[in-house]
């Protein structure tokens, strides 16, 4: 509960005040101008939030996880953002949005929340977690639009409202440290649909590698997405962007659950919303309608936020040298937004140009997602445990996890017998011993039937 708290109480303070800041901005300036602000700054100082948090613990790892560094990320971020709330001065409110971004929920502070309930919740929890807290966060943005009548509050109103909300986050870091302790070292391994825990391939550069590619190519099509939904559908009856966290929400709350039940149907489900793109595609051929797409674009966007956020959390999990990694997901998927955000603002694209650019990422993206989804999640055999002289059949049998059953069969192989007579005298099908013999090479490491003999020969007791 702490964790959903945490993430709740962060992203619906964050993302309130990151729409009044909005508000402050098409104040002050023309839209076009307020829009280029709003993403420069947003995506801009958020992304270099992150690399300092990476910095800070690639140095520090007790110091990235300290009270006073989420404290003070936080005391400088809700200080930015209140003091755009009440000034006229634009340098002070820029300035202002920067600090709130580069140290905010999504920014420096980002870090130091996911590093720690990366470590402290069981990993089959992350999802849900992530995913309800995010969506308590948006609909509690929803609530407070609505009750402002349809947009987050600006000037000293906003700084009423906002500051209990502070405080509750000053709250939660304080107490952080109540929380249920749970080493990284103990990490729970993936589960697979059944529930059964299954070996995890280590984490290596390549891996590491198609995470990054396949997230920033997700990132890229998600903008893609964004901006083709606002130049080619009927904004005549568009959805407040506000009151859309409802849908948002909505998407959050599925993705999460499912991720947790599965990571290989959670990440699947996720490619699959990455080609909402295709969709459209279509209509912008056809008479077009922009409420619908804009709620299926905030709903299928929940999917590609849990899933970015959870498979950087268990690659974390996975190596603890590589905590800081938590923030991966966030980064790359922020960082492909940039890369066709800020330049569709001065030279946008045809429609044309968009299906081409659509069509050749989500090619690269098949090629790419399922080798990582493989990497990431297949089971591996144990690493070959090799038998010293002095080690008996018993003593083995325990080392490699191998059942009564299948103990009863190895030492029938062990005496020369055939298939038939391991289950005649056994009392099961063949195809039974089969299951078994199979069971017991992957628990040894065997490469076969004979390789598993010549392992244990001379070693019966």
């Amino acid at each position: 509960m702490y964790a959903i708290f945490v993430v709740a109480t962060g992203f619906f303070w964050f993302g309130s005040a990151y729409f009044s800041y909005n508000e402050v901005l098409k104040i002050r300036f023309d839209p076009e101008t307020a829009s280029v602000l709003t993403t420069s700054l947003t995506y801009g100082a958020q992304m270099l939030g992150i690399l300092l948090y990476v910095w800070i613990a690639a140095r520090s790892k007790k110091r990235a996880e300290s009270k006073f560094m989420m404290s003070l990320s936080f005391a400088l971020s809700a200080a930015g953002i209140l003091g755009s709330f009440i000034t006229s001065n634009v340098a002070v409110i820029i300035l202002s949005g920067v600090l709130f971004n580069l140290f905010g929920t999504n920014g420096l502070l980002l870090g130091c929340q996911l590093r720690f309930i990366t470590e402290k919740l069981p990993q089959r929890f992350y999802g849900r977690a992530f995913g309800l807290g995010y969506a308590v966060g948006s609909l509690g943005t929803a609530l407070l639009a609505f009750v402002f009548g349809g947009r987050c509050p600006i000037g000293y109103t906003a700084v009423i409202v906002y500051i209990p909300f502070v405080l509750l986050n000053f709250i939660s870091i304080l107490f952080k440290d109540r929380f249920t302790k749970e080493s990284m070292e103990t990490a729970l391994p993936e589960h697979t649909e059944k529930g059964a825990p299954t070996a995890a391939k280590p984490v290596g550069k390549n891996l590491l590698l198609l995470f990054v590619s396949v997230i920033l190519i997700m990132g890229i099509l998600d903008a893609i997405s964004g901006l083709m939904k606002t130049a080619y559908l009927d904004t005549s009856n568009q959805v407040n962007t506000v009151y859309a966290r409802i849908f948002y929400a909505v998407g959050l709350i599925p993705a999460g659950v499912l991720i947790d039940y599965s990571r290989r149907k959670g990440a699947i489900a996720c490619l699959i919303t990455r080609g909402f793109s295709f969709f459209l595609i279509l209509l912008a051929l056809t008479p077009m309608r922009g409420f619908e797409a804009v709620a299926l674009f905030y709903l299928l966007s929940g999917f590609f936020t849990v899933y970015r956020t959870v498979t950087a959390m268990d690659i974390a999990r996975k190596t603890p040298k590589l905590f800081y990694f938590v923030v991966f997901g966030i980064l790359f998927g922020r960082l492909g937004e940039v890369i066709v955000t800020l330049p569709y603002s001065f030279i946008p694209m045809d429609l044309l140009t968009e299906i081409l650019t659509v069509s050749v990422l989500f090619v690269i993206l098949l090629l790419m997602f399922f080798p990582f989804l493989k990497k990431l999640y297949d089971p591996v055999p144990p690493e070959p445990v090799f038998s010293k002289p002095e080690q008996t059949l018993d003593e083995l049998i325990v080392i490699y996890g191998i059942t009564e059953r299948e103990a009863e069969a190895l030492r029938l192989l062990l005496d020369n017998k055939n298939t038939s007579d391991i289950a005649a005298a056994m009392v099961v099908t063949e195809g039974t011993v089969y299951k078994y013999i199979s069971s017991m090479i992957t628990k040894t490491g065997a490469k076969n039937r004979l390789d598993l003999i010549l392992r244990l020969a001379g070693k019966k007791n």
